[in-house]
């Protein structure tokens, strides 16, 4: 959808045809909409255009589409299906998470938390329970990324890392149903290790 980019499409009109696109049993690449928008690598890692850093963060390109990507994110809160809510509020998670990375600062590190705090809270109403669980990986797999870019001499800081901690213990502890697939399952056990070894 490089309608995102298009500053001369409205951004209500973009979202409204997000929305429509969504289908909870479609298996289309919904999730890669902001990332490719913003042109970011999966994951917050390398991108066929850049690796995602500090020069491509700050470049009028992706300050410009940032701003779209919110308000196109505020639409789908307001008017959006369930499913198209849960992977909006993820997707611009993993954009805040690249900012938090790369800078520590409090303002993104609220907007982590809110967005995948926010989709972990819908997919837990709707009982979509792949999204449950992965939403609050992500937030914990945000800490340790900064856990190891604050460290020093190869060790992760200890403050980010305790904060990794709480959230792959929430992941953990869940009761309820899990979502069982062998990449999602890795996720779990990753999860239960972490839980116990930091």
């Amino acid at each position: 959808m490089r309608d995102l980019r298009d500053s001369e499409i409205p951004i209500d009109a973009v979202a409204r045809r997000f929305n429509k696109w969504v289908r909870n049993k479609s298996q289309e690449p919904y999730a890669a909409v902001i990332r490719e928008a913003l042109r970011a690598g999966k994951n917050g890692n390398r991108s066929r255009h850049k690796r995602v850093g500090n020069k491509h963060i700050n470049s009028d390109f992706y300050q410009k589409v940032f701003l779209r990507v919110q308000k196109f994110v505020l639409w789908i809160n307001y008017h959006g299906k369930p499913l198209a809510k849960i992977i909006a509020n993820e997707s611009i998670a993993h954009r805040w998470g690249d900012l938090f990375i790369s800078t520590r600062k409090r303002e993104y590190e609220r907007k982590v938390i809110f967005h995948y705090t926010e989709a972990h809270k819908i997919a837990l109403e709707r009982r979509m329970w792949k999204n449950v669980d992965s939403s609050i990986y992500w937030l914990a797999d945000t800490y340790v990324k900064v856990a190891i870019k604050a460290g020093a001499g190869g060790e992760m800081h200890p403050h980010w890392i305790k904060k990794a901690k709480r959230w792959y213990c929430q992941l953990h502890n869940r009761q309820g149903p899990r979502f069982m697939q062998p990449l999602h399952g890795r996720k779990l056990r990753q999860a239960a290790k972490c839980c116990k070894r930091f």
